[in-house]
């Protein structure tokens, strides 16, 4: 029982529900008249605060405190004192703390229960930190994790907005988890510390950091609805279940909600606020505006909830568009009281003085009542400074780990309206969105939205663009820019768009665009990121190509680079242009890749190579599939590939939109290496060890791959087996005894293997090491108990031995039954080796150890020593 039930009950007479007191309480003469909620909101804070919930809320709130310590006849000290309303204002105790996300839920023991599921192991083993660098956005649990170590005394707990503000802690002595809130990797953290860096970004390869990452959501989603499910209340109204399925393919999955740790815990919460009931049919925007909803009418003053709940959602979404378009910093950033107050849209700023209201009306010459000025206040905006102190009251800006700025929660509350922010921009006028694309943490989103929009075929934000003169405004130059890409990422996704719109964006942006002499042209806004500028500068570049590739000849402007495709052969500048989309292509795989290697396809086929000698990267899967076709396949155009880290993918995805079976190019390539002597260097691409080489094994010939077994290390083979089918397994089964022990004995390869190819395997193989053969037992303990009986019944116990000697305790029983029938013609070499792997499995107790004893006891008797 809570420490607020026990009070109800010591009271005279007894409460026999929150209900009850907290119409009693509402209707008390000292109850203050500028906190009234409604009766039932009341009577759930009491419930909350009967489970050490929502403290704050009464430390706030000394009316209330002397009110119930009236109503339940204890002193106010009691109700102080045992509701934690001092640890609240005071800080929670280092040992337990509440989840914000989960408000519902019992607090954390840090010293007796674990965290949830969601973390990197590595990050919470610090006796194995060396410098671990945990790549963690908001929202992955940093703080949560760093506070789990210090309470346990496993390591500090530093947060810092940048290493060197870091530094000093970083030399004491000690395991360190260090938490970054900002993207700071100008200085290497010092040497020879444990310590774990938890940040946003990744290190300096120099820098010698192993580098974890967060696992997907997806993988740990199920064990933390449980671990959820735990903690909450009996009476409540959380249902694992429906969380479950609605987290994996609800509205909040299908919006990219659930983007790690922190979001899912809250996603959680508020299926434990609002229930399943009010979620199963409810839209996302609903679902959201119902919890910011639920949270107002709980905690907001009477005056301001009635506002709140009416036109609050919106204000927030315009506190959002803000950030979008005036901030650098992104909604994540912990903020101070006046920067969330600056934020909030001007039109909500100032707010109505009730209190002068009153003064001014209530004057016994006007006709006006109180309860006319108290109604009249519910519907007049209460101001910035109320807004932001309601949301804090709401729980929905809390103080970060310093306490002295507020962030928002929880995250999936902000991803929302930071989505809804995102569509009300793109509804309006390309000058607001097109601020947004000035700010790099906005610019992603906004650029995706409009992708979304251009290629479901609606482009009434490209033609707003081209209807506004674009060249003194960066936001509008932005804009166009970006307008542009999603016109033509959107044609090389086989989007078709009209003529008249390809014109007059391709002539808009010729017009606006950036060159210099002997240069790429680029757009005239370039991404601050120096990665990001590269792939949007090869999006650009893209886009201008399928562009061009649409408009008919005589229709729209020239250019020799980018409108290349009436041109006799190709234009000087064309290769340089073909370098940057590489370049992106293969640093950063973006889903258009695909799109550009069959657009430099066709514009190969139009005007020829941009190389005068051999072919331009992009240009090779066209070519080698050219040459396939026509069975003229060189060694040499292949050898082409090293210059693509994902040529092989763009290859096979290009033969499939060529209807090219992979089978057929897959065996020109190896027949091609066989060709030209088998060369054993030179070519990447055949590697099974890197990212693209496993794909071509599935077809390799039997001839190409026996040259190839020759050469190969143990590691590739082992790689490349995985990809084997039949023809393929049983080249290698019979080039087992030629490959060496180390291919022999790798475990992958065995495991790769069909247990139909088991035994026959061991027997061509030869000798293979113990730990191989025990893994294989436990696998495929039938085939092993068969060749077993095979060697033993051909009169070969000493072949058989090794077979028994690896044998795990789990497959005892098999081994018995085959050997004791044959034993007495062994030789005793092998009676020797048997009697011992008897006694040591009579030692440990193991499975049917009963039965090995009995069979030692025989062998002891029939031995000559046994005899006498």
């Amino acid at each position: 029982m809570g420490w607020l039930r026990e009070l109800m009950r010591g009271a005279t007479p007894p409460y026999r529900s929150y209900g009850a007191l907290a119409r009693d309480a509402l209707s008390h003469r000292k109850w203050p008249e500028h906190t009234r909620p409604q009766a039932r909101s009341l009577a759930a804070i009491f419930s909350k605060l009967d489970r050490d919930l929502e403290c704050e809320w009464l430390a706030e709130r000394d009316e209330v405190q002397r009110v119930l310590a009236d109503l339940l006849a204890c002193p106010v000290s009691d109700i102080h004192r045992s509701s934690g309303a001092r640890d609240a204002t005071a800080g929670a105790p280092s040992r337990r703390i509440r989840l914000d996300d989960l408000r519902h839920t019992r607090s954390l023991d840090l010293l007796e229960e674990s965290l949830c599921p969601g973390f990197p192991l590595r990050v919470l083993e610090p006796g194995r930190w060396r410098r671990l660098w945990w790549r963690a956005e908001s929202g992955s649990g940093r703080s949560l994790a760093g506070r789990w170590l210090q309470a346990r005394g496993l390591a500090r707990y530093v947060a810092a907005s940048s290493l060197n503000e870091a530094r000093t802690a970083l030399l004491a002595a000690g395991p360190a988890f260090v938490e970054l809130h900002g993207g700071d990797a100008s200085a290497a953290p010092p040497d020879g510390t444990a310590l774990c860096i938890a940040a946003p970004f990744v290190p300096h390869p120099s820098w010698g950091f192993e580098v974890v990452e967060s696992p997907p959501v997806g993988q740990y989603l199920d064990d933390l609805v449980e671990w959820v499910n735990e903690r909450v209340a009996a009476d409540g109204q959380f249902d694992p279940e429906f969380t479950r399925h609605w987290l994996r393919s609800g509205p909040a999955a299908d919006h990219g909600l659930v983007d790690g740790l922190g979001s899912a815990l809250g996603l959680c919460g508020l299926v434990d606020e609002l229930g399943a009931r009010a979620l199963r049919r409810a839209s996302l925007t609903e679902a959201t505006r119902r919890f910011f909803d639920h949270r107002i009418a709980e905690a907001a003053e009477r005056a301001e909830a009635a506002w709140l709940r009416r036109s609050g959602f919106d204000v927030l979404v315009g506190l959002f568009t803000r950030i979008l378009t005036d901030s650098d910093e992104p909604w994540t950033r912990a903020r101070t009281f006046d920067e969330w107050l600056d934020l909030v849209p001007a039109e909500h700023r100032r707010g109505a003085d009730v209190e002068w209201m009153r003064l001014t009306l209530l004057d016994g010459e006007t006709v006006v009542r109180p309860a006319d000025i108290d109604r009249a206040a519910r519907v007049l905006p209460p101001g910035a400074f109320r807004v932001v102190r309601s949301l804090q009251h709401a729980s929905l800006l809390t103080p970060d780990p310093d306490g002295t700025r507020l962030v928002l929660r929880p995250r999936w509350f902000g991803n929302s309206l930071a989505a809804a922010a995102r569509r009300a921009l793109v509804d309006g006028s390309p000058f607001e969105w097109g601020e947004a694309l000035l700010r790099p943490h906005a610019a992603p989103a906004i650029e995706r939205l409009l992708q979304e929009r251009v290629a479901e075929g609606d482009a009434t934000s490209v033609d707003q663009v081209l209807e506004l003169g674009s060249d003194d405004s960066p936001a509008l130059v932005a804009a166009l820019e970006t307008a542009f890409r999603c016109v033509g990422l959107s044609l090389l996704d086989g989007s078709e768009l009209p003529t008249e719109l390809l014109e007059a964006i391709f002539n808009e942006q010729i017009r606006l665009m950036f060159e210099l002499p002997g240069c790429v042209p680029e757009p005239r806004i370039p991404a601050p990121d120096p990665a990001a500028r590269v792939e949007l500068h090869a999006a650009w570049l893209a886009s201008a190509l399928a562009i061009s590739e649409q408009l008919p000849g005589g229709v729209g402007l020239e250019h020799p680079s980018l409108r290349p495709w009436d041109a006799p052969a190709a234009p000087a500048g064309l290769d340089a242009v073909f370098d940057v989309m590489l370049r992106a292509v293969d640093k950063a795989s973006p889903a258009w890749g695909d799109g550009v290697f069959s657009l430099v396809d066709r514009l190969r086929s139009a005007i020829g190579s941009v190389r005068p000698t051999g072919w331009h990267p992009l240009e090779l899967p066209g070519a080698i599939l050219d040459e396939v076709e026509h069975g003229v396949l060189a060694w040499e155009t292949v050898r082409g590939l090293e210059g693509s880290r994902i040529a092989t993918v763009a290859l096979r995805r290009l033969a499939h939109a060529r209807g090219a079976a992979w089978e057929q190019v897959a065996k020109a390539v190896w027949e091609a290496w066989l060709s030209a002597g088998a060369p054993s260097e030179g070519l990447r691409e055949l590697d099974p060890l890197t990212d693209q080489g496993e794909h071509w094994f599935g077809e390799v010939p039997p001839s190409a791959l026996s040259a190839w077994l020759s050469a190969a290390s143990a590691e590739a083979i082992a790689h490349a087996c995985r990809r084997f089918a039949d023809p393929q397994w049983e080249v290698l089964v019979q080039r087992l005894p030629t490959l060496g022990s180390e291919v022999r004995n790798h475990p992958a390869l065995w495991r790769a293997m069909v247990d139909v190819r088991v035994s026959a395997a061991l027997e061509i193989a030869g000798s293979v090491e113990s730990a191989v053969l025990s893994e294989l037992w436990m696998r495929c303990p039938q085939e092993l108990g068969a060749l077993l009986a095979q060697r033993l019944a051909a009169g070969r116990p000493a072949d058989g031995l090794a077979l028994v000697l690896a044998t795990p305790a789990s497959a005892t029983a098999t081994v018995l039954s085959q050997l004791e029938p044959r034993l007495r013609d062994a030789p005793p070499d092998v009676l020797e080796a048997v009697r011992g792997w008897l006694h040591e499995r009579v030692a440990h107790r193991e499975p049917d150890w009963v039965a090995c004893y009995a069979l030692l006891a025989r062998l002891e008797r029939e031995s000559p020593r046994g005899g006498d």
